[in-house]
């Protein structure tokens, strides 16, 4: 799959002839000729023939299906189409020319004949169908996929997305890392970004949450020890300015932002505060409260947004004749005073866990933890493996799911935890339920998942990133 510099010649070439909208399979095509020349050469391509054999331009009868999900196999029917012998044919797909297939891209290609072509529509293209070989080119008919890819936003290179937030129905914001760092906002069809002021900060720290008016802002903490809390107010030009909050935490510190507000949880002497912001203001809530167990193996910590602390550590779960570790955690609510029971937040491993982290994500938290398989025996070598835990508000793990799964993301609502999941075959999946339900197919290929979050309406929102740009990909809309 690759880009191709002759797309806007080709495109302009296209639409003088004819134009096809979407529909059922399309008739016969106009050719548009781009010189012409002999196909073969060497014994000779395509359906045989000679190094003498001459084809014409291509020429299509049909394409099918018109519409469907990513990954759909779409079939173009007609005449003098190339085929899988030929390294000189290609397929443009999407109006802006975003996906261009070859007959050796298998991943995307079935079949290539000449008078049959069936592969698999591909994110980010939208639209346009096009066949061109060395003797023309033939606008086959647009596929409308599922989800809409939406416009591509170039981001700079070596960028990343460091914070998301939920802003409304169908809307987004998010934090990308450049200098100094933007506020970008997304919704369908509009985008906007603007700057965040602040300097002397931790770029890792920063996180957006939503106000008690529900208006965007954040956090950060500073680069100074003991780091101080900077808070990320409305500039009045839709950019976010650093204030200094007067608040110190300790360098032993975990934290969260998202829709229901912000916290920082941080520990001194084995003992720990929490910190959260009312109106912007932030101070100093609750604690010093104990760690239960400080010294335990492995010993984690995170948090999530609405001010809830979570410990986590290994326990030996197997007997005699096999060693076995599991992780347990624990749980200091809003409005605890103390922490819960331990419990079982993951499944056992065979053999060691040696290493636990947690991962905010707004109203729940991610707990991955990794460790050895090692064969007594001495006649394999050591493996390593690692799970993803999934821990809701109401402090019940819902999932471990081994990291072959591909997982991309995960956002959470008060009771539920939903997932972005990458399957080989399928591409992403956006599933209510993840590991039991297959949910709702958007994507194919899988595109890096920057951002998902859960809106107002209950709806997925999400961003992604595709070679050198942003996408925010919507569904259809039926007319």
């Amino acid at each position: 799959m690759k880009r191709t510099t002759a797309l806007g010649l080709l495109t302009a070439a296209l639409c003088v002839q004819a134009c096809v909208s979407a529909g059922d399979d399309q008739g016969e095509s106009t050719q548009v000729h781009f010189g012409q020349g002999a196909r073969g050469g060497n014994g000779g391509g395509g359906n045989g023939g000679g190094g003498n054999t001459n084809f014409g331009p291509p020429t299509v009868s049909s394409l099918s299906p018109t519409a469907g999900d990513y990954g759909s196999v779409v079939t173009i029917s007609g005449s003098n189409l190339g085929s899988s012998a030929r390294s000189d044919v290609q397929l443009v797909l999407g109006g802006g020319g975003e996906v261009v297939l070859t007959p050796g891209d298998s991943d995307f290609v079935q079949s290539w004949t000449e008078d049959q072509v069936s592969f698999r529509f591909a994110f980010p293209a939208e639209g346009a169908v096009a066949i061109e070989t060395p003797e023309g080119a033939a606008l086959a008919g647009d596929f409308q996929p599922s989800w809409s890819p939406g416009e591509a936003y170039p981001i700079a290179p070596g960028a990343s997305v460091v914070s998301s937030v939920a802003t409304g129905s169908g809307e987004l914001a998010v934090v990308i890392d450049t200098t100094p760092p933007t506020l970008s906002r997304f919704s369908p069809g509009a985008h906007s970004d603007a700057s965040i002021a602040v300097t002397g900060y931790r770029k890792e720290t920063l996180r957006l949450y939503l106000g008690e008016t529900l208006e965007v802002v954040g956090f950060a903490l500073s680069d100074t020890s003991p780091p101080e809390i900077l808070q990320l107010d409305p500039d009045g030009s839709g950019g976010l300015v650093a204030n200094a909050s007067g608040v110190t935490v300790s360098e032993d510190f975990v934290l969260a932002g998202g829709a229901s507000g912000a916290v920082v949880w941080f520990s001194e002497n084995d003992q720990w505060s929490r910190a959260r912001p009312s109106a912007g203001v932030w101070s100093i809530d609750k604690g010093p409260i104990a760690d239960p167990d400080p010294s335990a193996p492995d010993h984690a910590a995170g948090a999530t947004s609405d001010g809830t602390l979570w410990l986590a550590h290994s326990v030996d779960s197997g007997t005699l004749l096999d060693d076995m570790e599991r992780p347990r955690c624990q749980k200091l609510g809003p409005s605890d005073t103390s922490f819960g029971s331990s419990f079982a937040c993951g499944i056992s491993m065979d053999d060691y866990i040696t290493s636990l982290d947690f991962s905010d994500r707004g109203r729940g938290t991610v707990l991955r933890y990794c460790g050895s398989d090692v064969d007594p025996w001495g006649l394999s070598s050591t493996d390593y493996l690692c799970y993803t835990a999934l821990l809701t508000p109401d402090g019940s793990p819902k999932l471990s799911l081994p990291d072959e799964k591909e997982t991309s993301r995960y956002a959470f609502t008060d009771s539920l935890v939903v997932g972005g999941i990458c399957d080989r075959d399928l591409g992403t999946q956006l599933t209510a339920d993840p590991g039991n339900d297959p949910g709702e197919i958007a994507l194919w290929p899988c595109p890096q998942l920057d951002a998902l979050e859960i809106d107002g309406a209950g709806d997925f929102v999400l961003l992604v990133r595709h070679e050198d740009s942003l996408y925010f990909p919507t569904r259809q809309t039926t007319p």
